[in-house]
């Protein structure tokens, strides 16, 4: 490399702390999915569009909802629409990661979930990211925010380092 040339500074991300931390969470997934020489434009393409969803949206959804995309980009889309064990439309009140999605009331087991982060889960994964980060903010996204790092690191099969600074 002789040159470069920015093309975008993602200054909020630089100057908001918070905004870093997310940013870093992103980067640290991006990196860990990516053996050293491969090429994946699809992942290139998503990092960069959070990256610039963040820079623009303070919303504690952009994260997460990058977390179930890419999940989705590897094979490894959770059944967020019917019980992942039995096919039943629901109601969906628990989600287990070992199965892969979300649980009806007769196959529960995992960690339980609300119907709000029922509905924000298959918002995101069902292409309306948009309307989803529009929302204000409710502890639903939280819960959310929880499981889809839970799901990357369990996919990934180690903890996430940039998580930890989110917590504090």
């Amino acid at each position: 490399v002789t040159q470069a040339e920015t093309i975008d500074r993602f200054r909020s991300v630089r100057v908001d702390l918070d905004r870093f931390a997310r940013a870093s969470a992103m980067l640290e997934t991006a990196d860990q999915l990516v053996q050293e020489g491969d090429v994946n434009p699809r992942l290139y393409q998503m990092l960069v569009g959070a990256l610039r969803t963040l820079d623009g949206s303070d919303s504690p959804l952009v994260v997460p909802a990058f977390f179930w995309k890419v999940l989705a980009l590897e094979g490894f889309r959770p059944e967020v629409e019917v019980c992942v064990q039995c096919g039943e439309p629901g109601p969906l009140v628990a989600f287990d990661v070992e199965s892969g999605g979300l649980l009806c009331r007769t196959c529960r087991r995992g960690q339980s979930v609300s119907p709000e982060a029922v509905e924000l889960l298959q918002m995101i994964l069902g292409g309306r990211l948009n309307e989803v980060l529009a929302r204000p903010t409710s502890p639903a996204a939280h819960e959310v925010d929880h499981l889809a790092t839970r799901a990357v690191e369990h996919h990934l099969e180690r903890r996430l380092r940039s998580v930890t600074v989110l917590d504090h």
